[in-house]
C-alpha cells in the first residue's frame, strides 16, 4: 500500500501534505449557513479539482489516486465520503464534472475493508447538520 516508485512516493507526500488544505476548505464550507451551490462551488472546487487532477496522473494504471490502492486513498476516503454526504442537502454534487473522482468513489466502494466502515447517510446528515447549527 506504500508506493515504491520514486514519482509515486513524491506524489503521495504532496497529496498527504495537501490534506490540511483539503480539510480546511471542507470545514470552511461546512460553516457556511444557507450556502448556495454556487458558493459551495467557489469554496470547494479548488480542492476537488486538485484531487481530480491527481487522479488523472495515474489513471492508466487504475482508478485509485496513485493508480493502485495506497495509503493516500485510505487517508482521503473518510473526508471525501463525509463531504459527499454533508453537501448533498445543499444540492452540491462533488462528482459533477469530475469523472475520475466518480470512478475513484466507485472503486473505493468495492473494498470491503472500507465499505464496512462507511457512515449511514441519513445518520451522517443529521450529525453534520447538528454540528453546523451549533456553530
Amino acid at each position: 500500500m506504500t508506493p515504491t516508485e520514486e514519482d509515486k512516493k513524491e506524489a503521495a507526500a504532496k497529496l498527504l501534505k495537501y490534506m490540511s488544505t483539503f480539510v480546511e476548505a471542507w470545514l470552511k464550507a461546512l460553516g457556511l449557513h444557507d450556502a448556495t451551490p454556487a458558493l459551495l462551488e467557489e469554496v470547494l472546487a479548488p480542492i476537488f479539482n486538485h484531487l481530480e487532477n491527481a487522479l488523472r496522473n495515474y489513471a492508466n494504471e487504475g482508478p485509485f489516486i496513485l493508480g493502485k490502492f495506497s495509503m493516500v486513498d485510505i487517508a482521503y476516503v473518510p473526508f471525501i465520503e463525509r463531504a459527499e454526504i454533508s453537501f448533498s442537502n445543499a444540492n452540491y454534487d462533488i462528482m459533477a464534472g469530475r469523472p475520475k473522482l466518480a470512478k475513484w468513489i466507485e472503486a473505493m466502494n468495492t473494498i470491503d475493508a472500507y465499505t464496512s466502515t462507511k457512515l449511514e447517510t441519513i445518520g451522517a446528515v443529521y450529525i453534520w447538520e447538528a454540528i453546523v447549527e451549533s456553530r
